[in-house]
């Protein structure tokens, strides 16, 4: 049975290394069959000059996990992430560029994703397979950062809480079974899709022309009903700027596709009976 291997020592601004011996406490390089610990106090940065594997079998972050590259360069890091309360920030210095992880991502408890400080534009982007059932927070102090999910087999059924900056989906699996709440920021989701609910009370949402179902839709204190509303009748509410120019959100709660599926299925039930 593998050890749980706890960081002894937190880095600085001039130390990059998830895999490095002197920041665990046992002395020793990340293996496979031992399970790693980020602690809630500590920083741990990824190799800054290539793309990296994490060694160890699972990393916990229950403080920061710093995705580093050198300026003006994107990266990917790959790691089966266990977020636990802790926070995966972009730390690289420079604008315009993706730092990517890859692998699995499970939110354990509620945890945040930042786009990092400063000015410049820095990018998230996750095709690692997101799971849990907690709040994970999404900011960037740079509005046109985007944190980025784009694995369309996400089951993550947790809340995905848009505070700042752009919170964006590449296709509509992406979402997973979550709900999506917003209170700042810009949301994206660049497909189809039929998802949880939509609790947006300030920001705007990117619909495009795009057709979205959801369970429930509020827009500040504002429930829509059962239908069908565009862009238009969106905008209606003020609070969340809707845009777009054939988008559609519909809005179908839950007794309603089941008294829909019931409905269909009665003459078969029925029909079976008489046989």
């Amino acid at each position: 049975m593998g050890a749980v291997v706890t960081q002894s020592a937190t880095q600085g601004a001039n130390v990059s290394g998830w895999n490095l011996a002197s920041i665990w406490d046992n002395s020793a390089a990340p293996s496979s069959g031992n399970t790693y610990v980020n602690q809630a106090t500590m920083v741990l940065r990824t190799p800054e000059a290539s793309n990296s594997v994490f060694a160890g079998d699972s990393l916990t972050v229950r403080g920061v996990l710093a995705l580093k590259s050198p300026g003006n360069a994107s990266r990917t890091k790959s790691a089966d992430v266990i977020l636990d309360g802790g926070t995966i920030s972009n730390y690289t210095a420079g604008g315009g560029f993706t730092q990517t992880l890859a692998g699995t991502l499970q939110v354990l408890s509620t945890s945040t994703i930042s786009g990092g400080g400063g000015s410049e534009i820095r990018h998230n982007q996750f095709t690692a397979l997101v799971s849990g059932s907690a709040n994970l927070n999404l900011n960037s102090v740079t509005p046109a950062s985007a944190n980025i999910f784009a694995n369309a087999s996400n089951t993550f059924s947790g809340t995905w809480n848009l505070q700042s900056g752009i919170l964006r989906f590449t296709n509509g699996g992406a979402v997973g079974s979550g709900l999506i709440a917003m209170s700042g920021g810009t949301l994206e989701i660049q497909d189809n899709w039929v998802g949880n609910s939509l609790a947006l009370s300030a920001g705007s949402v990117a619909l495009a022309d795009y057709q979205w179902t959801v369970q429930s839709l509020t827009v500040g204190s504002t429930n829509f009903g059962q239908g069908t509303y565009d862009i238009a009748a969106l905008n209606g509410i003020g609070g969340v700027t809707f845009t777009g120019s054939a988008g559609t959100i519909t809005v179908i709660p839950v007794p309603s596709v089941i008294v829909s599926l019931m409905a269909g299925a009665m003459p078969l039930i029925a029909r079976r009976r008489r046989l």
